[in-house]
């Protein structure tokens, strides 16, 4: 994906957080060539920084929310920006 405009900030910013986050792993940790004590060792990780964090997921509502009109929203709430697959962009 290729982004040009005002997101590009943002959409950096969103990236560099998820991957540099405790929750961020490898894919290659969840693939059939990843060992079973790699595999429990990210479990237990996990389950470490859960019970570290109880007081974030508590926060969050335990029942789903009705995003409908959030979504029928979104389009007045575009900003001018331009993201494109680079598979449709000509590189010379």
């Amino acid at each position: 994906m290729l982004t040009i405009g005002p997101d590009v900030q943002e959409i950096s910013s969103a990236y560099d957080e998820y991957w540099n986050s405790d929750l961020s792993f490898p894919g290659t940790a969840m693939s059939e060539d990843a060992s079973l004590e790699e595999f429990q060792s990210r479990r237990e990780d996990l389950k470490e920084y859960l019970n570290q964090n109880k007081e974030i997921l508590a926060s969050y509502p335990p029942d789903p929310l009705n995003w409908e009109q959030e979504l029928l929203n979104l389009p007045d709430r575009n900003k001018s920006s331009l993201s494109l697959p680079i598979s449709y962009l000509a590189i010379y």
